[in-house]
């Protein structure tokens, strides 16, 4: 079984850590912590505070990072969040870093809570193909991909893990969004499989169109790392069913593409992409 953390025990741990860090014992909770579910590194929690200082009002997040991530995570992250809130991009600023010998047993970060959801989670909505347009925008200032919007606007843009953030060719994050964007698991039934994947194709279609508006962009080089990033996510199948087989230790985080649905259909754009038959055993 997946490890989850008592909410009741992070909430006390947490309140302590806090008084002891901001010098106060007037510090209390107005919104005591909530889990909210979602999150592949980190634990998720959702509370706000009265009696302390003018940065910490307003609602905030708890990030906790699971056991099985870098302990050395909330730092990097939290160093580069800054840096980007400083400079005016909208990215969240940590107002406090702890590390895993800090009350929580866990490294964790406090910072404000982005109103708005994950684009991602927009794809199925009316204004689809104006988020297609606002995340190509986005990525030619700045290649991001967890961001979030609120009233058709860019709210917020978060998750900045060390094994995420990369200086390199553009057309990198251009293939591996495309990559996930056409992927993953959604909850629907089979029926409605053909016209998710429609779906998806539009979307994707209406965000490569939109990016070569602002940039142009070298189809051919986007393929190649679309490729790459097909051929993570069987790594990362492979892993979660060897995981479960008992082959190798549990894997606490959540992943898109354990399931065989998921992986025949990466394992089909893979082999458009490359030609190239793979051989995986139970891949048909």
């Amino acid at each position: 079984m997946a490890y989850e953390p008592d909410t009741a025990d992070v909430a006390e741990e947490l309140l302590h850590n806090l008084r002891g860090r901001l010098g106060t014992d007037a510090v209390d909770y107005s919104e005591a912590p909530e889990r909210i579910h979602g999150g592949f590194d980190t634990f998720i929690y959702g509370f706000s505070l009265r009696g302390a200082p003018p940065r910490f009002s307003g609602r905030l997040i708890l990030r906790l990072y699971r056991p099985d991530t870098d302990p050395r995570q909330a730092c990097f992250e939290s160093t580069i969040q800054n840096v980007l809130s400083v400079a005016g991009y909208p990215s969240p600023p940590v107002l406090l870093v702890g590390r895993a010998g800090d009350g929580l047993g866990l490294p964790f970060v406090v910072m404000p809570r982005v109103p708005g959801r994950l684009m991602l989670d927009t794809l199925w909505g009316p204004t689809a193909i104006r988020m297609s347009t606002t995340l190509a925008r986005a990525q030619t200032a700045l290649h991001p991909l967890n961001v979030l919007v609120d009233g058709g606007r860019i709210s917020g843009v978060i998750d900045w893990s060390e094994r995420r953030l990369r200086l390199g060719d553009p057309a990198y994050d251009i293939g591996a969004t495309v990559a996930i964007l056409s992927h993953g698991r959604v909850n629907a039934p089979e029926l409605l499989a053909g016209p998710i994947m429609l779906g998806r194709r539009c979307f994707v279609a209406a965000y490569l169109r939109a990016y070569g508006r602002e940039r142009p962009i070298d189809r051919d080089r986007v393929r190649y790392y679309e490729a790459l990033r097909c051929l993570v996510f069987l790594i990362e199948a492979g892993a979660m069913r060897q995981a479960a087989a008992g082959v190798i230790p549990p894997i606490f985080k959540r992943s898109a593409f354990g399931d065989a649905r998921t992986a025949r259909s990466v394992i089909r754009r893979l082999l458009t992409i490359t030609g190239k038959e793979l051989g995986i055993p139970g891949a048909g």
